[in-house]
């Protein structure tokens, strides 16, 4: 690899399953991009040290999955005011002065929704909690939706309590 490779990956735990590194590599050889991109197993322990790796080894960019989109927000010098207001975090970019985070999850998730439904008015229900649940959660209410959400008790009321009052004091 030299120095003009561009270094990204892909934070996750466990990674066993994931597709990433096959599909971004084929992606980057069809676009004569000179890149690698990379599956990084990393048990919620150890994120602190995976972060500063990326800071270190230069890594251009980080997609962030299960379990560390919330996580990830505490090791980044900025993150978005979308990605804030969500409460997570799938995107780390380096940049000149540090690491930002980004949300990315709600776009893709509210385009995929709107391909067969308009949301604004209609009433909506997300399962589950987590950061790609509350990228939805976060979409369906910017497109004027009315959201429920199923997951446990305690962690959904918060999740949409969270995300209502994040909007609203925006």
């Amino acid at each position: 690899m030299s120095a003009e490779t561009v270094i990204c990956g892909i934070v996750l735990h466990p990674a066993g399953h994931t597709r990433s590194p096959a599909m971004h590599n084929a992606a980057c050889e069809a676009r004569g991009i000179r890149g690698t991109y990379r599956a990084f197993d990393v048990p919620p322990d150890g994120l602190p040290d995976a972060i500063a790796q990326m800071r270190e080894r230069g890594l251009r960019q980080l997609a962030v999955s299960i379990p560390h989109k919330t996580a990830v927000m505490a090791h980044l010098d900025r993150v978005d005011p979308t990605a804030r207001a969500i409460g997570a975090v799938n995107t780390v970019t380096l940049r000149e002065d540090g690491l930002e985070g980004a949300n990315t999850d709600w776009i893709g998730a509210l385009k995929a929704l709107s391909r067969e439904i308009e949301p604004r008015g209609r009433r909506a229900v997300v399962l589950g909690a987590g950061g790609a649940a509350r990228a939805g959660v976060y979409g369906l209410l910017e497109a004027g939706a009315r959201v429920s959400v199923s997951y446990t008790h305690l962690r959904a009321h918060e999740t949409r309590h969270d995300l209502v009052c994040r909007l609203l004091l925006e």
